[in-house]
């Protein structure tokens, strides 16, 4: 029989629609830690829909043990995050309020004009937000804490039961795959090669590193097909990286499958015939068309605005909080600091500020990333602010940690999303040049979207207290 290269080259081949059709049959479904974590915030019916599907695929799903390990690590996290939401969105409201009662008042209408009279719609406003205070009230006595009994937690436990895979044997199982991920990672093989940096804990005394968190769900799933001779795998994750999807620039980014590196080392150490990839709303979709499980159309559309906002807030958080960044969001920042910090070792923490440190030869520099990138324009009341949270920072906290760590220097990134957004501010930055202590730099710059679908951060300009710059136009 001619080998064709379909043969040779089966990863660059992804499944035909009919052969997904036929494998749903019998596939079976592999969920990541994002679809259980993201549960806790879809709506009430959508959730309910989705564990129906769930229920109607219980013989055929399953979980790696490292996936069911970072539920359980992060569950209280979201359900704090999803409690703590009901005051960010009293505040911002009262915020707003009382930016445009002063606004107006400081127009003094009722004196300077004859005609307009603002009185009533402030009576209108007082009374709509108060009535939207009292519903937000109810739903948030409702809403789930981290102290309240997890009924989530129960319904996943129910349909999960002895669906887990098994803890790895010893500290030397994990301790191989980080030196076979050390070579993945520099070859750029997947997954998890963009994970850059991540931090360590411990558990049941094993020591795991999150740096290779895909890489041990991808080895639990290998260990999972070889063990119970699975044939086809469909891997149900909210990932969005180029580690795990093969991804190609055609008029936008279109997601071809997984990576064909996946699928050839999968059917090359086991009998998996099919692997293939599907965000939560897919499956839901095709659970729907394939197998006519009965599930609404606004449950798909709720879950997928529910993952899609989830990505851009965590896209943008990530660049501040660079214990849990991923690199998609966060490598241009990384690559801009190694290129003026050639051969330096980087180091990440989560608290205190700064967020990164540098060892370079014998000079040592902290480095914290302020994002402004969701700003089209730099809103002046907003980045009053945030600018007025900086001035604290440098008068107390960056003084306090070059004394504490020793630092040579004290770097702020300030990072917008295109040369407008970072000119427009600058009138607000002059405010708090004076402030810059010694021995801290403040650079603000750009992003710059590149044709190779990566990012490049961009400094324009530079003050210290000699009030330096570098880019267009002096200050």
């Amino acid at each position: 029989m001619p080998n064709t290269l379909k043969d040779y080259f089966a990863g660059f081949y992804p499944p035909t629609p009919e052969e997904l059709k036929e494998k749903w049959k019998t596939a079976t479904f592999i969920l990541d830690t994002n679809v259980l974590l993201g549960t806790y915030r879809f709506p009430i019916k959508a959730r309910d829909d989705f564990f129906n599907v769930l229920s109607k695929f219980k013989d055929r799903i399953w979980i790696p043990n490292y996936v069911a390990l970072e539920y359980e690590r992060n569950r209280l996290s979201v359900i704090a995050d999803q409690k703590k939401r009901f005051t960010q969105v009293k505040s911002m409201i009262e915020e707003s309020k009382s930016k445009l009662i002063s606004a107006l008042n400081g127009l003094q209408l009722e004196k300077r004009h004859s005609s307009i009279k603002v009185t009533p719609l402030l009576k209108d406003i007082n009374k709509a937000t108060n009535k939207f205070f009292k519903t937000l009230q109810t739903l948030e006595e409702k809403q789930m804490s981290v102290l309240d009994h997890d009924n989530i937690r129960d319904k996943i436990n129910e349909l999960l039961t002895d669906k887990i895979g098994k803890a790895p044997k010893d500290q030397s199982e994990l301790n191989e795959i980080y030196k076979e991920g050390e070579k993945r990672y520099s070859n750029e093989y997947p997954p998890g090669f963009e994970d850059i940096k991540k931090d360590r804990f411990m558990y049941s005394g094993l020591e795991y590193d999150r740096k290779y968190g895909d890489l041990i769900i991808w080895k639990q799933i290998i260990q999972k097909a070889k063990e119970s001779s699975l044939e086809s795998i469909i891997f149900v994750t909210e990932e969005k990286k180029r580690d795990w999807w093969w991804i190609i620039d055609s008029e936008g980014e279109k997601k071809i499958g997984p990576r064909p590196e996946l699928v050839e080392e999968i059917k090359r150490e086991t009998s998996v015939s099919l692997f293939h990839l599907y965000k939560l709303a897919q499956f839901l979709e095709y659970s729907k068309e394939y197998l006519q499980i009965e599930v609404e159309d606004e449950s798909i559309e709720e879950i997928r605005d529910v993952m899609s906002s989830h990505d851009a807030i965590s896209s943008q958080s990530k660049i501040f909080h660079f214990e849990q960044y991923d690199s998609e969001s966060a490598r241009f920042i990384i690559d801009w600091l190694m290129k003026q910090f050639p051969g330096s070792t980087l180091s990440f923490q989560a608290f205190p500020s700064p967020e990164i440190i540098i060892h370079h030869g014998n000079k040592i520099v902290g480095c914290q990333i302020l994002n402004f990138t969701s700003h089209s324009t730099a809103s002046m009341d907003v980045t009053f602010i945030e600018l007025k949270k900086l001035s604290d920072i440098f008068l107390a906290e960056a003084t306090k940690q070059i004394d504490a760590l020793k630092l040579d220097e004290y770097i702020f990134l300030i990072v917008f999303r295109n040369e407008v957004s970072a000119f427009s501010s600058l009138d607000i930055f002059r405010t708090i040049i004076r402030l810059i202590p010694p021995r801290i730099k403040l650079i603000i710059g750009t992003c710059r979207a590149n044709k190779d679908d990566t990012i490049t951060f961009e400094p324009r300009w530079e003050f210290t207290r000699d009030t330096k710059y570098y880019g267009q136009t002096p200050l």
